[in-house]
């Protein structure tokens, strides 16, 4: 639930514990529960991630009339780690793009939506196009918050970046997200180098 971070308020988590059932039965469901030896606060993924796939659809079916998409892949973004900004922005082009479901999949079972064709290049074309003023945000947050970069070196360095003739090749690196086109050793060391 929201307590805890991600998509879902104690209403929409009420919501979809009730459309669970009704998709996949009481019984199923207890035995999920059991089986996973889930507590009320904590990650969805122990239950969610041991669903067959036909319980995974019948589930985001469910999911999907309890929240509201966009804001809900929103959530889901910024319970990732990124910004507030940032996570508003991806959550409204993603949804738009066709992938938010994919979105709040993994977070409900732990999947990885870079995984789905088309995910990447419309998540990088995302980052180094409509939303790349939160981008840049994000990348100068990590600069000084988890490289211990002063301001003034953060800014130099995203700059930098966002000036590169590669720049979606450097956000798909500093993102994590696999890309086979990419040759991410080269873009490791260019950024590094920077």
């Amino acid at each position: 639930t929201d307590d805890a971070g991600g998509p879902f308020t104690a209403e929409s988590a009420e919501c979809l514990a009730e459309g669970v059932i009704t998709a996949v039965g009481l019984e199923r469901t207890v035995s999920l529960l059991n089986s996973a030896e889930y507590t009320s606060a904590g990650d969805p993924t122990p239950i969610f991630g041991q669903m067959t796939d036909d319980e995974v659809s019948l589930t985001m079916t469910a999911a999907e009339g309890c929240v509201d998409l966009e804001s809900a892949v929103a959530d889901t973004l910024a319970y990732y780690g990124h910004t507030a900004d940032l996570s508003t922005c991806m959550g409204g082009v993603l949804v738009t793009g066709g992938f938010g479901e994919s979105v709040l999949e993994s977070f409900l079972t732990g999947s990885d939506p870079t995984a789905e064709t088309g995910f990447g290049g419309a998540y990088i074309d995302a980052l180094s196009g409509e939303c790349s003023s939160a981008t840049y945000q994000l990348i100068l947050d990590d600069l000084t918050s988890y490289y211990g970069l002063s301001s003034e070196s953060s800014t130099c360095v995203a700059d930098t970046f966002e000036q590169s003739a590669n720049y979606p090749e450097v956000l798909t690196v500093w993102m994590g997200v696999t890309d086979s086109s990419v040759d991410s050793t080269a873009v490791s060391d260019q950024i590094t180098e920077v």
